[in-house]
């Protein structure tokens, strides 16, 4: 007997459309859920137009938003094309901090909350 787990997913958000500069998020809810899937694109993708993606989180709406850690690695990620990844063990609240690490180009930030 084969058993199959269905992945819950929440809605998909665009929480940075197309941003120049470094920029946070507003509050994203992940309450009932785990993990968050987030997806950078870079535009265009050149080697020189590097961002940084990373999590913030808080246990309350409206608290303190912190960087978020799994163990001791901070949930980030860099990328000067596009990339996605899974953080599972996250708040019930967060946020997407998009840093512009090299002059030029524009990130887009999609995410959708998810059990897994």
């Amino acid at each position: 007997m084969t058993i199959v787990r269905k992945v819950e997913k929440g809605k998909v958000t665009i929480v940075h459309s197309l941003i120049e500069a470094t920029t946070t998020s507003a509050e994203i809810s992940c309450v009932g859920y785990n993990a968050i899937l987030v997806h950078t694109v870079v535009t265009p993708d050149k080697k020189d137009m590097q961002w940084t993606t990373k999590l913030q989180g808080c246990m309350t709406s409206g608290g303190t938003f912190v960087d978020w850690y799994d163990g001791a690695t901070l949930m980030s990620f860099q990328t000067d094309s596009g990339k996605a990844v899974v953080w599972k063990g996250v708040p019930d609240f967060v946020k997407v901090v998009a840093t512009e690490i090299s002059d030029g180009g524009k990130a887009t930030v999609t995410v959708q909350p998810l059990n897994v």
